[in-house]
């Protein structure tokens, strides 16, 4: 135990101590050595305290040498004195200090008094430790109950985050579906114009009829129930909502997250494997270029599997 004690009060305070720890027991409580002093603990509470001799302040008593300094100074017209008006000196009276709750209105300090001395007031000293220990375990308690307030207030925030980047990106990926219908429908009102014009006309506009089917049945492959499935799942765009409470409700969009867009997609079945690629390349492989000589079936595949 570090002793802040001079040597004449070391046995006294061996005394206290050997008093304090038997009386310690006896409540149940136990005394523990700690890196930097002692705890009681006291209904599991470590409560750290220190065994102290209180300091008195004495006059200072000038040293030959100060007085000297003090007479060449006052030759040089110096008027302050060069030591201090008062030293600190061990004053016999013994304090057991409890190091905790600072602030907390709670006594810390039992110490020497001019009546009573500190070994008869050991009782009232673990009354205080309990009161400490109370106040300790209350404040944790306190301190633990806003802990799991910020962490469930932190929880909810980040699921209504969560909740509303996916909401954003799943109305971006509406937003692109939408302009693949708006466009449908501009191509298909066009096709319905040159699809009721007089016999005659017709094989003026043959090639460009020839090429709005074309582009209507690209389009509807493009948001039909496969491909779409395909790019929101590599577009990582959810549409099904997490359990409530599961770390992906909170997790799942952190991290990057790809561009949302509609992909055409080569489709290898025997693999199972669905490869982005151009719209360009795709026409060719799907035989949807007006070239009767493709090696690819003309007609697109929409079911969904």
């Amino acid at each position: 135990m570090p002793l802040r004690i001079a040597p004449a009060s070391i046995k006294r305070a061996i005394e206290v101590f050997s008093q304090f720890v038997f009386i310690a027991e006896a409540q149940g409580y136990r005394t523990e050595a700690m890196e930097n002093g002692l705890a009681l603990i006291v209904d599991e509470e470590s409560i750290a305290f220190s065994l102290e001799e209180k300091s008195q302040k004495v006059p200072h008593e000038p040293t030959a040498a100060e007085l000297k300094e003090w007479n060449r100074r006052a030759s040089l017209g110096y008027a302050s004195r060069p030591w201090p008006n008062y030293d600190y000196a061990p004053s016999g009276r013994l304090a057991i200090i409890i190091d905790a709750n600072a602030y907390s209105g709670l006594r810390r300090t039992y110490a020497d008094g001019k009546t009573r001395t500190l070994e008869n007031m050991l009782p009232e000293v673990f009354a205080g430790f309990a009161e400490h220990a109370a106040m300790k375990k209350e404040r944790r308690r306190a301190e633990e109950a806003r802990a799991r307030a910020w962490r469930e207030a932190e929880a909810q925030r980040l699921r209504r985050a969560a909740f509303e980047a996916r909401e954003k990106r799943r109305m971006e990926f509406v937003d692109a579906v939408h302009e693949q219908l708006i466009e449908r429908a501009k191509l298909s009102s066009v096709l319905s114009h040159l699809e009721n014009m007089a016999a005659e006309d017709a094989c003026r506009v043959g090639a460009m009829v020839a090429w709005m089917r074309r582009r209507l049945l690209q389009i509807d492959v493009l948001i039909g129930p496969r491909f779409l499935d395909i790019s929101s799942r590599s577009a990582k765009v959810g549409f099904e909502e997490p359990c409530t409470g599961s770390d992906d409700e909170e997790e799942r969009d952190l991290g990057y997250l790809p561009p949302i867009e509609l992909e055409y997609w080569s489709i290898d079945e025997e693999k199972g494997l669905a490869t982005a690629t151009t719209r360009y390349d795709w026409i060719k492989e799907s035989g949807l270029d007006g070239n009767q000589n493709s090696d690819r079936n003309a007609e697109p595949q929409t079911n969904s599997d």
